[in-house]
């Protein structure tokens, strides 16, 4: 794909895949197997928690991902290594989109994330649910099928979608974030961050990498919520929609349209159906951090000469 590139004369368009995909070395989210320099699996590390400033929550501002580089946050989380990987074959592109996902994982609560499920389900806003997904998605569409962590990928986003669609019921189709009282926002809902969990979805099962189990729960779930979109944006005809020139901000939705587990009045009542998961105490993780140089190569070449 990249010599395409060069023959189209679009060698520019290259370059700067690539220079924004180098760039991503710069976030200091590199945590990795001491035994083989591979990013660490969901399996491996159950009840492991990287540590935190405030909160329990996901990534970003929360966490010392900025400690020793630029700070990671995932409610603006870009999509780090895919296009450059898919157009170089270049391992490093692909570990840098695995290590990012990674980041996010082993920084949130091990109770909110399901130990080694990997549910991607609690990010304070539904934009930073948004990208992780999308970004775990795009991680299992390009890991190679015989990586026995491609099926941990697909299986952290079925599962997830699987969790969303037996926790958000509301009768308006809107995403919504079971921690909103922890940060303020009691009853507001960006509805616009909602939009972007649907685009996220649907991206992700256009790449058909749910596997069978939790299929019919992704497909439900992504029904729900295009009815909802498609209910909400309105030419001024429906009585039951918002004309599309007026989609507030940060719209007050009316608590009726809540189920009892989702009432923004009652913390207590926030997540109730969240995750039966009695995670056993945490222990401290075994990896070093940094990054690398790249290099092109198989996966196990390229680990062992870092």
């Amino acid at each position: 794909m990249g010599r395409y590139l060069r023959r189209l004369g679009r060698a520019a368009a290259l370059q700067s895949v690539l220079v924004n995909s180098f760039a991503s070395g710069a976030w200091s989210v590199h945590i990795r197997e001491a035994a083989t320099n591979a990013p660490p699996t969901f399996a491996a590390h159950p009840d492991a928690k990287l540590p935190q400033s405030t909160g329990d929550m996901y990534g970003g501002r929360a966490y010392f991902s900025g400690q020793y580089g630029t700070d990671w946050d995932i409610s603006h989380g870009w999509l780090p290594g895919y296009v450059a990987y898919l157009v170089t074959g270049d391992w490093w592109h692909l570990e840098e989109l695995q290590y990012f996902v990674k980041w996010v994982h082993f920084s949130t609560s091990v109770e909110s994330r399901g130990g080694a499920a990997g549910l991607m389900v609690r990010s304070l806003q539904p934009r930073g649910t948004a990208w992780q997904i999308r970004n775990c998605g795009m991680a299992a569409a390009i890991t190679p099928d015989d990586d026995p962590e491609h099926l941990g990928y697909a299986g952290a986003v079925g599962a997830s979608l699987a969790w969303m669609r037996g926790f958000h019921t509301n009768a308006l189709g809107v995403v919504i974030e079971p921690d909103q009282v922890y940060w303020g926002d009691i009853g507001g809902e960006r509805t616009w961050m909602s939009d972007y969990v649907v685009g996220s979805v649907a991206w992700v099962l256009d790449l058909k990498v749910v596997e069978a189990t939790h299929e019919a729960d992704a497909t439900a779930f992504m029904e729900w919520m295009g009815k909802g979109l498609v209910q909400r944006m309105s030419d001024g005809t429906n009585p039951e929609g918002w004309h599309w020139a007026y989609q507030a901000y940060s719209p007050i939705l009316s608590t009726f349209a809540f189920p009892e587990n989702q009432d923004q009045a009652d913390s207590t009542r926030i997540g109730a159906s969240r995750s039966n998961v009695s995670p056993a105490a945490p222990t401290a993780p075994i990896w070093t951090t940094g990054t690398f140089t790249p290099r092109i190569g198989t996966p196990s070449a390229s680990r062992a000469c870092r």
